[in-house]
């Protein structure tokens, strides 16, 4: 950290530990560790036969520290990821403060910007191996920032809210450099205690649903605007999603054209808490903005411990249409997912 260079994000998540460490020594500060990871085999089938092939992977693994300092209302959250192959960064660094309870939080940090529910939910609370392809396309980041909120991502019953500045820019050499800031709402509904940030209905129960909206502007290089609407339902073990994003892409053209992408998903236990069988389909712009590009995706899921441990398998064919680059790719993954 010396040399006039500022610390980047890796350093910054060894600092905080640290004070975290040591602070814990006081009866009024908690801390709870934790660990996830998943284990994937995956095999690619393009048309282009010399660009397929099988491979082993770990596509994620974290190791998290939460708790609170001074006040259970002074809650803080360290997360560092371990990516493939040997790449390490830090996911969150956040603290967030109850200034009114039930009301009004603030957090401060790196952290989820409140845009899109599939990205808000936890990559490991989510019925198929990854995210639908609208969280590429959309500007959903992790990102250095402030927001004022009500709890939103805890699903409280009736409206949630939240609304925060942002540095606005998401490649990691970027940290530290100007750029114009990246201003995001979000503003929803929920229904008879729906945790409106999982998918899967692990709970089952009588109906229960959560619908948002969310708006971003000036986020990053390529995006300008973005508008996107999203909702999830569940009762009895089955859970339907989706999502519908706008999008006006940063260009010099004075009247860029409108972007549009959407998902729709849907899941059910056929064995209650254990079997799940899982689809979903989604569209975006093509990569070369000349055609469409459609996921269609199915997957099946045996919890043998909720979310803490499962086993997936699922066949995915990723289409792209148009004049620049058309083609297909069969997607088949068996994963294993583990959380202590």
């Amino acid at each position: 950290m010396s040399g006039g260079r500022s610390p980047n994000p890796c350093q910054w998540g060894v600092l905080a530990a640290a004070v975290i460490a040591s602070s814990t020594a006081r009866a009024d500060t908690t801390l709870v560790l934790s660990a996830k990871a998943q284990v994937r085999a995956e095999t690619i089938v393009v048309e282009d036969a010399d660009a397929g092939g099988t491979r082993f992977l770990i596509p994620r693994a974290q190791v998290n520290a939460d708790g609170h300092a001074l006040s259970p209302d002074f809650r803080y959250r360290l997360s560092v990821g371990f990516n493939e192959p040997t790449e390490v960064s830090l996911r969150d660094l956040y603290a967030n403060g109850v200034l009114v309870p039930q009301v009004l939080e603030l957090r401060v940090g790196r952290f989820k910007r409140p845009l899109n529910r599939q990205f808000i939910t936890s990559a490991y609370a989510i019925e198929l191996t990854e995210r639908a392809e609208t969280t590429r396309f959309s500007a959903s980041a992790r990102d250095l920032g402030f927001m004022l909120h009500d709890g939103y991502d805890r699903s409280p019953n009736g409206v949630e809210w939240a609304v925060g500045a942002f540095n606005g820019r998401i490649a990691s050499g970027d940290h530290g450099e100007l750029s114009d800031i990246a201003l995001v709402a979000r503003v929803g509904w929920n229904f008879g205690g729906i945790d409106g940030y999982t998918e899967g209905d692990l709970a089952g129960g009588p109906l229960r649903a959560a619908v948002a909206v969310s708006g971003l502007t000036h986020a990053d290089m390529n995006v300008r605007h973005e508008l996107e609407v999203d909702a999830i339902a569940k009762v009895d073990g089955l859970d339907v999603s989706g999502a519908f994003f706008l999008r006006v892409p940063e260009t010099d053209e004075p009247s860029p054209a409108v972007e549009l992408g959407f998902h729709v998903q849907a899941g059910y236990f056929v064995l209650p808490r254990r079997l799940l069988f899982a689809g979903r389909f989604a569209s975006i712009p093509a990569t070369e903005r000349d055609g469409r590009q459609t996921e269609t995706r199915a997957g099946i899921t045996y919890y043998v411990d909720g979310k803490a441990l499962k086993v997936s398998g699922e066949c995915g064919l990723v289409d792209e249409t148009g004049d620049s680059t058309p083609g297909h790719r069969v997607e088949v993954r068996v994963q294993a997912q583990l959380a202590i």
